[in-house]
């Protein structure tokens, strides 16, 4: 209080000087400290506010089409109409109680992940937390798996204990994968788990020839970059490293790839990198279906 006092008591002789002088103070004076001026831009308490029409921007409608709602796409099931969104067959990978990476359940027992989450490291278990935040036992399945073409990429983790979604009627369940590979253009769906949002971010994507893949990442010879793997682009641009390992491709309702290398990791490159996933199996009874539906030997005979 007493150092207020001071204050005045040295500015206010200034002011006075600065006054009879008649020279302007060199401080400013905002209006609503010498009349009723009030900055609410509201007209019941600033008389001379005007009010503006907001401006109207055009509507971004490629941005609309790149996010689907908050489940993330439908995944078809193997022999069944059913299908499933992909939020409740996303998984959160933790060891030692550490995030690590993400992964898809694939039927009630199985995961598939990038084992580029767990580079040095062998736990005797693992801890998958699903969609509905409850945490289940895991281990790593030594069995070798058809649609799996690159085993040193990617990992599959067992249930201890079977796993069994409500969305499902059946129970039992395995999820549909690409019948074939992935095709340079072909148009597909790239979906990213937001961990604080609990929520999918679904965007298209364009599957990029594998020269292009390959000069991105600077590996134009293709010793690190191979035929097994793929990329696409992702607009969705980060300054940092987004740890989106595990996370799979969606085409036409079907799993179609593994994300190895997580989102600008370890630096821009301006494309996401998979594994291929695919079931030729799916594709000869797929074919064989065709045929059969064309009825070729009423038409010969």
């Amino acid at each position: 209080m007493k150092m207020s006092f001071r204050l005045l008591a040295f500015f206010v002789p200034i002011f006075v000087f600065a006054v009879a002088s008649g020279k302007q103070p060199k401080e400013h004076y905002h209006r609503y400290m010498l009349s009723d001026y009030r900055p609410q831009h509201n007209p019941r308490t600033q008389m001379d506010y005007k009010r503006h029409k907001a401006p109207v921007y055009p509507i971004d409608e490629t941005h609309h089409k790149n996010i689907s709602d908050t489940m993330g796409p439908l995944i078809k099931l193997v022999e069944s109409e059913e299908t499933i969104a992909l939020q409740h067959l996303l998984v959160r990978i933790y060891i030692h109680e550490k995030f690590h990476c993400m992964g898809v359940v694939i039927s009630e027992m199985l995961i598939l992940t990038a084992s580029t989450c767990f580079i040095n490291m062998s736990p005797e278990e693992y801890m998958v937390k699903t969609s509905d935040d409850i945490l289940h036992a895991a281990v790593k399945s030594n069995t070798s798996y058809h649609f799996i073409r690159n085993q040193e990429l990617l990992t599959v983790l067992r249930f201890r204990e079977a796993v069994f979604f409500p969305q499902i009627v059946n129970g039992a369940f395995s999820v549909r994968m690409c019948a074939h590979i992935l095709e340079e253009n072909s148009r597909a769906l790239l979906p990213t788990y937001i961990r604080w949002r609990h929520s999918v971010y679904t965007q298209r994507t364009v599957v990029l020839a594998l020269e292009e893949c390959r000069t991105r990442m600077h590996d134009p010879m293709g010793k690190v970059f191979t035929d097994t793997m793929f990329c696409v682009r992702n607009k969705k641009y980060t300054e940092h490293c987004q740890p989106t390992f595990g996370n799979p491709l969606v085409y036409e309702g079907e799993i179609c790839g593994i994300n190895i290398m997580g989102h600008n990791c370890p630096k821009i490159f301006g494309v996401d990198v998979y594994v291929n996933v695919y079931s030729p199996d799916s594709y000869i009874t797929n074919r064989v279906e065709a045929i059969k539906k064309l009825n070729i030997e009423s038409a010969i005979f």
